[in-house]
Protein backbone atom coordinates (compact mmCIF):
# COMPACT_ATOMS: atom_id res chain seq x y z
CA UNK A 1 0.00 0.00 0.00
CA UNK A 2 1.78 3.06 -1.01
CA UNK A 3 2.24 6.19 1.20
CA UNK A 4 1.83 9.06 -1.28
CA UNK A 5 -0.81 11.37 0.85
CA UNK A 6 -1.58 15.21 0.72
CA UNK A 7 -0.35 15.28 3.82
CA UNK A 8 2.72 14.68 6.13
CA UNK A 9 2.87 11.18 8.26
CA UNK A 10 1.49 11.61 11.79
CA UNK A 11 4.25 12.77 14.05
CA UNK A 12 6.52 14.33 11.70
CA UNK A 13 7.43 18.14 12.41
CA UNK A 14 9.10 20.25 10.10
CA UNK A 15 11.84 22.50 11.95
CA UNK A 16 13.58 25.45 10.11
CA UNK A 17 17.04 24.47 11.89
CA UNK A 18 16.50 21.63 10.14
CA UNK A 19 16.82 23.01 6.44
CA UNK A 20 19.18 25.12 7.37
CA UNK A 21 21.60 22.35 8.18
CA UNK A 22 20.67 20.65 5.55
CA UNK A 23 21.73 23.38 2.84
CA UNK A 24 25.24 23.39 4.98
CA UNK A 25 25.54 19.68 4.63
CA UNK A 26 24.75 20.23 1.15
CA UNK A 27 27.36 22.74 1.13
CA UNK A 28 30.00 21.19 2.79
CA UNK A 29 29.26 17.58 0.45
CA UNK A 30 30.54 20.01 -2.62
CA UNK A 31 33.64 21.53 -0.83
CA UNK A 32 34.96 18.00 -0.56
CA UNK A 33 33.65 16.55 -3.72
CA UNK A 34 35.69 19.51 -5.59
CA UNK A 35 38.52 18.89 -2.93
CA UNK A 36 38.22 15.12 -4.41
CA UNK A 37 38.60 15.95 -8.10
CA UNK A 38 41.31 18.23 -7.12
CA UNK A 39 43.29 15.91 -5.57
CA UNK A 40 42.77 13.47 -8.32
CA UNK A 41 43.69 16.24 -10.74
CA UNK A 42 46.82 16.56 -9.15
CA UNK A 43 47.38 13.15 -8.78
CA UNK A 44 47.01 12.25 -13.03
CA UNK A 45 49.04 15.57 -13.71
CA UNK A 46 51.78 14.11 -11.56
CA UNK A 47 51.14 10.32 -12.95
CA UNK A 48 51.01 11.74 -16.74
CA UNK A 49 54.53 13.70 -15.72
CA UNK A 50 56.22 11.23 -14.45
CA UNK A 51 55.66 8.83 -17.48
CA UNK A 52 56.39 11.35 -19.86
CA UNK A 53 59.67 11.78 -17.87
CA UNK A 54 60.31 7.67 -18.23
CA UNK A 55 59.42 7.93 -21.96
CA UNK A 56 61.51 11.09 -22.93
CA UNK A 57 64.66 8.81 -20.48
CA UNK A 58 63.82 5.30 -22.66
CA UNK A 59 64.14 7.58 -25.81
CA UNK A 60 67.21 8.66 -24.86
CA UNK A 61 68.81 5.63 -23.68
CA UNK A 62 67.75 3.80 -27.07
CA UNK A 63 69.44 6.57 -28.81
CA UNK A 64 72.54 6.65 -26.94
CA UNK A 65 72.29 2.63 -27.48
CA UNK A 66 71.41 3.10 -31.76
CA UNK A 67 74.26 5.53 -31.75
CA UNK A 68 77.37 3.31 -32.07
CA UNK A 69 75.17 0.91 -33.92
CA UNK A 70 74.40 3.78 -36.25
CA UNK A 71 77.86 4.85 -36.45
CA UNK A 72 79.79 0.97 -37.25
CA UNK A 73 76.92 1.06 -39.88
CA UNK A 74 78.46 4.33 -41.50
CA UNK A 75 81.70 3.67 -41.17
CA UNK A 76 81.29 -0.12 -43.29
CA UNK A 77 78.55 2.27 -45.62
CA UNK A 78 81.59 4.30 -46.22
CA UNK A 79 83.70 1.61 -46.25
CA UNK A 80 82.57 -0.14 -49.05
CA UNK A 81 81.67 3.27 -51.17
CA UNK A 82 85.42 3.75 -51.04
CA UNK A 83 86.38 0.25 -51.91
CA UNK A 84 83.71 0.65 -55.00
CA UNK A 85 86.01 3.55 -56.30
CA UNK A 86 89.50 1.66 -56.20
Amino acid sequence: MSRCFPYPPPGYSRNGATYEALIESIKLQKETDKAKAERKKQKRAKKDKKEKEKRKDEEKKGKLEKNPNESQQDASDLFAQTKLFI
